[in-house]
């Protein structure tokens, strides 16, 4: 018999300590236990779960247990976590199988403290810390985190933005128009039991009420004629605005979402070329260009810091690496893995990725920057300090929350919109 707690220790230790994302780890773990494959989806749902109260976990740890998470190796800490949250928020375990489970691991407790793991209130782990530690543990966000939303939102605002994404995450789908109509799409998906509604902002965007566990190996997907993509993302290519025959250069392409999504836009007749510095990831974006119908692409494996054109483009998209903090209520995972000192480089690599788009757009011409994020100090104060070295001016856009730190950009926010955090600033050269 194979404990599912074991299973999900396996992964999330993965997880933790390799740059894998949870449904990586999943994937990779199923495909070579196939026989374990009806438990998957359960593994997936405790995996988000943990994930998302790490933190809570974590302080039950030290003061019911008495036992600190981060004195022993991965493994036993993410074993720590999953008996925890059995015991405290699933009730699914006994407290004498958990000790014998810690036990066999070498984390030695009695049935008695785990017993009383079951009663803990959440509220008595934060009496008496800041604010700001409070936010943290409650809704399991680093606490670096929590600073930078409240540097730019109010303490209401940011609360109900952390509390949305701990919940389930809504699924949004994107029609390829390529390949079918909206309509027959919307037949198609309600005909499978999938209930979805029209967006009233983006026309070939469907949002996902009912039903939504049967798009796995839906035929409408695996062929091509709907791809899951969340708003956020969808509304960069339509603020792009690609057109027959303009030239533009998708600087961070891959794996390509919002490429294929600006090929679409145009009718597959734009002169799109799709650069990204990893061959794996290129490699999928050609895969996902063919299952979509998408022709139009030129994929080019470089640095795109470094990429030159022979003539210039009408507009250029820079989606670059970001420190993912509107991402990490879909992928809780990022909360361990993104490090607030991971900033300094990812700024400087955005700056020179927009100073490369500069360079490759023509004048009078667009370039659209958008990140997962909410950091000041990727989206803003980047943009404003390009803005006032180049010249250049902000586009209006149709849709999202206006940024509080810069005009016309605009949010994309998981209590908002429905959707992942999200940035996006449209500038004319």
């Amino acid at each position: 018999m194979v404990l599912i707690e074991k299973v999900v220790a396996d992964i999330l230790e993965r997880v933790e300590t390799e740059p894998v994302s949870l449904r990586g780890a999943i994937e990779d773990f199923f495909s070579i236990h196939r026989e374990l494959v009806p438990i998957r989806g359960v593994v997936l749902a405790m995996s988000l779960a943990i994930l998302r109260r790490y933190r809570v976990l974590d302080e039950i740890s030290r003061h019911v247990l008495g036992l600190d998470p981060y004195s022993v190796n991965a493994y036993k800490r993410n074993l720590l976590r999953v008996v925890i949250y059995e015991l405290r928020f699933r009730e699914h375990l006994r407290a004498r199988d958990a000790m014998r489970l810690l036990n066999k691991a070498g984390l030695f407790t009695d049935s008695i403290s785990l017993n009383k793991v079951r009663s803990i209130d959440i509220h008595d782990l934060v009496k008496g810390k800041s604010y700001v530690e409070k936010l943290s543990i409650r809704y399991s966000f680093p606490r670096w985190v929590i600073l930078k939303l409240l540097a730019k939102w109010n303490r209401t605002f940011v609360e109900h933005m952390l509390k949305r994404m701990n919940k389930p995450s809504t699924l949004w789908l994107r029609i390829n128009t390529l390949k079918i109509g909206i309509e027959e799409a919307m037949r198609g998906l309600r005909s499978r039991g999938i209930e979805a509604i029209r967006d009233s902002e983006l026309f070939d965007v469907l949002k996902v009420v009912r039903g939504g566990r049967r798009l796995v190996g839906l035929d409408l997907v695996r062929n091509g004629l709907v791809y899951i993509q969340d708003k956020a993302s969808c509304a960069v290519a339509h603020v792009l605005n690609p057109c027959p025959g303009e030239l533009i250069v998708d600087m961070c392409s891959a794996p390509g979402s919002k490429a294929t999504h600006i090929a679409q836009l145009g009718q597959d007749k734009v002169l799109l070329i799709g650069l990204d510095i990893s061959h794996r990831r290129l490699i999928s974006e050609q895969k996902l260009a063919s299952n979509l119908g998408v022709r139009g692409i030129d994929l080019i494996m470089c640095d795109s810091r470094k990429f030159m054109l022979r003539t210039k483009a009408d507009k250029v998209l820079v989606d670059p690496d970001c420190s993912s903090i509107g991402k990490m209520g879909h992928s809780p995972e990022l909360r361990l893995k993104v490090k607030e000192e991971d900033l300094g480089r990812l700024v400087s690599l955005q700056r020179e990725l927009m100073m490369r788009a500069i360079d490759l757009c023509r004048r009078g011409g667009i370039i659209v920057y958008s990140t997962c994020t909410t950091t000041t100090e990727e989206n803003e104060a980047l943009i404003r300090n390009i803005i006032d070295e180049h010249g250049l001016e902000v586009e209006e856009i149709a849709f999202g929350a206006k940024s509080p730190k810069l005009g016309k950009a605009k949010y994309f926010l998981p209590h908002v919109h429905d959707t992942i955090g999200f940035f996006i600033v449209k500038l004319r050269v």
